[in-house]
């Protein structure tokens, strides 16, 4: 049960970790996008 418990938590983990990549990217992308319109601007 302790296995069990262990991959349930990494699960989470990784589930976390793939949330805060694409939030991360998100922003990054939001930021070049104002960068280009800024220069257009």
């Amino acid at each position: 049960s302790i296995q069990r418990g262990e991959i349930g938590c990494n699960k989470k983990k990784e589930l976390t970790d793939l949330m805060s990549v694409a939030y991360n990217q998100q922003l990054k992308e939001q930021y070049d996008e104002r960068k280009r319109n800024g220069k257009k601007n």
